[in-house]
């Protein structure tokens, strides 16, 4: 099976960024395949796109738009992006979930991104109804302060911890109202890496 690499942006966790002591990902669900060959640099090569304007992608537009920017460069440079589920899903497949062998895939890696690139803060961009494919954070979910319709918890992995929120996707008619919510989260402090209890990888 195709596993697409993360985008990794070059002043990700650099000092002096405006997001740079956050060390954020963006996680989305899953590439729609849109005719394009699916390999493992499918993600890279679209945000690469992005930043030099030889592809528009409206969904991406507005997930860069809930954190105040306007431009793709300033913004996907600082950030790591992957999708849950590891390689592209047809039309058919967009409607719904991804196949069991996609979730089976998607879960370690999911959690293995987390260990391996040490984010502080994990905004997950997806429908509600997708959110039980992720793995159950280690304590149990929460309603963010002061926005009770978004959920977050917290993934150990490792000696690493990091705060994930579940959002949603936005969407065109609403591109105003996910932006206070990314300024609560981008304003709470990061979690403590001390270790805690290891989690599951039940749905949440």
């Amino acid at each position: 099976m195709v596993e697409h690499d993360p985008w990794v942006g070059p002043d990700y966790g650099k000092v002096g960024t405006s997001l740079g002591e956050h060390r954020i990902a963006i996680v989305g669900y899953a590439h729609w395949r849109k005719g394009w060959e699916d390999t493992d640099r499918l993600t890279r090569d679209c945000i690469c796109k992005l930043i030099s304007g030889d592809l528009k992608m409206a969904s991406l537009a507005r997930v860069r738009n809930c954190f105040g920017y306007n431009m793709h460069k300033g913004f996907w440079e600082q950030v790591i992006f992957f999708n849950y589920l590891p390689n592209c899903v047809e039309e058919e497949e967009w409607i719904g979930k991804g196949t069991p062998e996609q979730i089976m895939v998607a879960k370690p890696r999911f959690l293995h991104l987390i260990q391996k690139h040490r984010p502080s803060k994990v905004l997950i961009f997806t429908p509600k109804e997708k959110t039980a494919d992720f793995p159950r954070p280690g304590n149990k979910h929460q309603s963010i302060q002061g926005f009770p319709k978004f959920k977050w918890g917290t993934y150990s992995v490792g000696d690493h911890s990091a705060s994930a929120f579940f959002l949603r996707r936005p969407r065109r008619s609403d591109v105003e109202r996910p932006r206070p919510v990314v300024k609560h989260i981008l304003d709470l402090p990061n979690v403590s890496i001390d270790p805690i209890q290891p989690i599951g990888l039940g749905g949440p």
